[in-house]
């Protein structure tokens, strides 16, 4: 027997142990023994579901006649050119350039406290290019990891 067929008699026998009001345990378990098969308890509620008998509180089974939902076609959007981001004005005060300046010959030398939070902003004075800071924040640097080393 094909695991989806379902003989008329195990139809009816299905039908009446169900409106007998056993578990569905014990109907797969008398149906297998029956008819010499094995059946589990998730085949026979299935086979219950799928022809509609009544549920244990008394309500019949809502079949669902819709067809299945179709999955929605995307369109792919087609962008001419990248959409460049706003930049933020600097304010009067503030000193230095926003990452958006940051050029190879720029330094990179963050301003403002470790933990500020963005848009960070930069120096921005010249530096050779090559190096990321200028020859001011350049020595800042070397004689910071100078004094890490001799701390060691």
């Amino acid at each position: 027997m094909n695991k989806n067929e379902w003989s008329s008699d195990m139809l009816f026998m299905l039908k009446m142990l169900h409106i007998s009001g056993l578990p569905f345990t014990e109907i797969a378990e008398k149906m297998a023994a029956t008819f010499g098969l094995h059946l589990t308890k998730n085949a026979c509620i299935g086979k219950a579901r799928r022809i509609g008998l009544m549920t244990r509180n008394g309500a019949p089974r809502k079949t669902d006649t819709t067809p299945t939902k179709r999955r929605k076609k995307l369109r792919r959007l087609k962008v001419d050119a990248p959409i460049a981001p706003k930049i933020r004005q600097p304010r009067h005060n503030e000193p230095g350039i926003d990452i958006y300046q940051l050029r190879e010959d720029t330094c990179r030398w963050p301003l403002g406290h470790a933990h500020a939070r963005p848009p960070y902003r930069y120096c921005g004075e010249p530096a050779e290019i090559g190096r990321p800071y200028c020859d001011k924040h350049r020595r800042t640097a070397t004689a910071q990891g100078r004094l890490l080393l001799h701390s060691l």
